[in-house]
Protein backbone atom coordinates (compact mmCIF):
# COMPACT_ATOMS: atom_id res chain seq x y z
CA UNK A 1 0.00 0.00 0.00
CA UNK A 2 1.35 3.58 -0.78
CA UNK A 3 1.34 6.20 1.66
CA UNK A 4 -1.13 9.59 0.34
CA UNK A 5 1.45 12.19 -0.38
CA UNK A 6 1.36 15.28 1.62
CA UNK A 7 -0.19 18.55 0.40
CA UNK A 8 1.93 21.78 0.90
CA UNK A 9 -0.23 24.41 1.68
CA UNK A 10 0.55 28.39 1.89
CA UNK A 11 -1.98 30.72 3.31
CA UNK A 12 -1.79 34.68 1.99
CA UNK A 13 -3.51 36.78 4.35
CA UNK A 14 -3.88 36.27 7.81
CA UNK A 15 -7.27 37.85 8.77
CA UNK A 16 -10.37 36.01 10.05
CA UNK A 17 -10.67 33.43 7.06
CA UNK A 18 -6.91 33.31 6.29
CA UNK A 19 -6.58 31.75 10.06
CA UNK A 20 -9.59 29.22 9.20
CA UNK A 21 -8.30 28.18 6.09
CA UNK A 22 -4.85 27.31 7.97
CA UNK A 23 -6.48 25.71 10.94
CA UNK A 24 -8.28 23.30 8.65
CA UNK A 25 -5.05 22.91 6.34
CA UNK A 26 -3.14 22.05 9.94
CA UNK A 27 -5.70 19.42 11.12
CA UNK A 28 -6.23 17.45 7.95
CA UNK A 29 -3.94 14.67 8.39
CA UNK A 30 -2.96 14.47 4.18
CA UNK A 31 -1.85 18.55 4.82
CA UNK A 32 1.04 20.76 5.73
CA UNK A 33 0.70 23.99 6.55
CA UNK A 34 4.14 25.29 4.98
CA UNK A 35 4.15 28.84 5.42
CA UNK A 36 2.13 32.26 5.74
CA UNK A 37 2.34 35.58 4.31
CA UNK A 38 0.73 38.81 5.26
CA UNK A 39 1.65 42.61 4.81
CA UNK A 40 1.05 43.32 8.74
CA UNK A 41 3.80 42.05 11.54
CA UNK A 42 3.87 38.66 12.56
CA UNK A 43 3.66 39.93 15.81
CA UNK A 44 0.44 41.95 15.27
CA UNK A 45 -1.58 38.81 13.70
CA UNK A 46 -2.40 36.36 16.45
CA UNK A 47 -0.92 33.12 14.84
CA UNK A 48 1.25 31.90 17.42
CA UNK A 49 -1.27 28.54 17.03
CA UNK A 50 1.03 28.06 13.30
CA UNK A 51 4.62 28.55 14.65
CA UNK A 52 6.15 25.71 12.64
CA UNK A 53 5.11 27.17 9.34
CA UNK A 54 6.87 30.38 7.92
CA UNK A 55 6.21 33.50 7.43
CA UNK A 56 6.98 35.92 5.04
CA UNK A 57 5.55 39.72 4.76
CA UNK A 58 5.40 39.93 0.90
CA UNK A 59 4.32 37.40 -1.88
CA UNK A 60 7.53 37.81 -3.53
CA UNK A 61 9.88 36.41 -0.60
CA UNK A 62 7.26 34.05 0.18
CA UNK A 63 7.49 32.85 -3.37
CA UNK A 64 11.36 33.40 -3.65
CA UNK A 65 11.96 30.88 -0.76
CA UNK A 66 11.19 28.28 -3.18
CA UNK A 67 9.61 26.45 -0.73
CA UNK A 68 7.84 23.28 -3.29
CA UNK A 69 4.09 24.41 -2.51
CA UNK A 70 1.47 22.52 -4.03
CA UNK A 71 -1.16 25.04 -3.26
CA UNK A 72 -1.67 28.41 -2.14
CA UNK A 73 -4.65 29.93 -0.28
Amino acid sequence: MTSTPTIRFAVIGCGHIGKRHASIIQAHPDCSLVALCDGKAKEDLDISAYADASFFNSIDDLLAADLNLDVVV
